[in-house]
């Protein structure tokens, strides 16, 4: 399951989490949570359109919809005209009867257009029908639809092959006649597609007028399970405060590009280097801080790194916009260092793109200094001015130490010289007598 990211973006995997209150679960699902709609037998959500219609995870802020149930739904529209133009969210659970299903709800917030409804699809193994709630819509605000046995209208079967449409039904007959009928996957159109059993549909093939409705907050329970509550996400969840992850900046000093320009301010904010890294080549959002050929930047961990088995932390590069920042492609490379104190220094190693490094003899480290290496003639592709290392964050491998404490580096100092050949100044002239002391280094 992964939690950490440092912006958020649309399509990434993800795995749905689980919040208990009382007897009720509340499962977020984000893009990624959905099951495809070729696949017949997964349970889950499904997301599906036809025609003009498109259904998509939204931040409601983005259309003037206020919050219902946090702040992203799902949002379906059609612009109308002729044709099966309809947007489907679907749920799936596998071996649940008619009569097992205690209570289905959902809210919903219609902008315009009343043609939205809730389907259950349902079989007994040698007939399907469709059950068709479509409760009253009233426009410009949230309401709430409950399935349950206290509805008391706008309750249909459609059985298929008898020859007749929707009939109105009472909650009472439909549990007398189809209750032991099982839920099923209902696949749409040529067996191509599956949608799920209980569906909110908008849209249909008529009435042909546009269609807008916004839906959030479903909830299911069935007979001997609790209550499941969806909370729709169309983002990453922001991350809680990462445990090892660079949380401040010691030290930035970019150098020039390759062509000798300065980094372009939008890639030389060295925040992009602090917490969680978003480790995303594709996205279009800068996410990384650019060091240039030959630059220094200096980190400070919000935990220090703790000496475990194997590498102890990794340092991850970002190209953001590249379709794949290989090292064979983009030869971006630093050398990375790690500090106790941010005074005395080991060296960890060096690698290219993404790279993971052992402390070495620290039991611990607090402070990682990286230096950009590339080569500066070297050939970068599928760049435009090439820049160096683009450093997304710095994270443990091995979790963070509880309870650090100082080591003695003496035996990493430098304790003698054998050499010491001074030069003049740039004039010529010589270096004054307390500079000229090798005793000092």
């Amino acid at each position: 399951m992964k939690i950490f990211t440092k912006s958020g973006s649309i399509l990434t995997a993800f795995a749905s989490l689980f919040f208990s209150s009382g007897f009720a679960q509340t499962q977020v699902i984000v893009p990624n949570d959905l099951k495809p709609v070729n696949d017949a037998s997964s349970e889950g959500w499904r997301m599906y359109s036809s025609g003009n219609s498109t259904a998509q995870l939204i931040a409601v802020a983005d259309f003037g919809i206020p919050a219902n149930h946090g702040p992203h739904s799902i949002r379906a529209t059609r612009p109308g005209g002729s044709g099966v133009n309809r947007s489907l969210i679907g749920y799936y659970e596998a071996n649940k009867t008619l009569a097992s299903l205690e209570r289905f709800s959902w809210f919903r917030y219609s902008e315009n257009g009343t043609d939205t409804y809730l389907n259950i699809f349902i079989n007994n193994g040698s007939s399907i029908a469709t059950v068709v709630y479509q409760p009253a819509v009233t426009s410009g605000g949230w309401q709430e639809s409950v399935f349950n046995s206290s509805i008391s209208g706008g309750l249909y079967i459609r059985q298929y092959n008898s020859g007749v449409g929707m009939v109105p039904i009472s909650y009472a007959q439909l549990m007398n006649q189809y209750g032991s009928w099982v839920i099923y996957n209902h696949p749409d159109g040529l067996f191509t597609n599956f949608i799920g059993g209980l569906t909110i549909v908008s849209g249909s093939s008529s009435p042909t007028a546009a269609q807008t409705h916004t839906f959030d907050k479903v909830s299911v329970k069935f007979a001997g399970a609790n209550e499941k509550v969806f909370d729709f996400v169309s983002a990453e969840l922001p991350p809680p405060p990462a445990p090892c992850a660079a949380n401040e900046v010691i030290l930035y000093e970019p150098a020039k590009q390759q062509d000798g320009s300065d980094i372009p301010a939008i890639y030389a904010d060295p925040t992009q280097a602090l917490s969680y890294p978003q480790n995303d080549d594709n996205s279009t959002t800068v996410n990384a801080v650019t060091l240039g050929f030959g630059g220094t930047l200096v980190l400070k961990m919000s935990s220090a790194i703790k000496n475990g088995p194997g590498n102890d932390f990794k340092v991850v590069e970002t190209s953001g916009g590249l379709t794949s920042a290989i090292c064979q492609r983009h030869p971006e490379r630093i050398m990375a260092f790690a500090s106790q104190d941010g005074c005395n220094w080991i060296y960890a190693g060096s690698g290219c793109q993404d790279v993971e490094l052992d402390l070495g003899p620290l039991n611990w480290a607090s402070y990682i200094k990286l230096i950009d290496i590339s080569p500066i003639d070297g050939i970068f592709q599928g760049e435009g001015t090439p820049n160096g290392y683009d450093v997304d964050g710095v994270i443990c491998l091995n979790d963070y130490e509880e309870n650090p404490v100082m080591q003695d580096l003496g035996a990493f100092y430098a304790m003698n010289y054998s050499d010491f050949n001074q030069y003049p100044r740039k004039n010529g002239s010589a270096v004054p007598a307390d500079r000229s002391n090798p005793a000092n280094a």
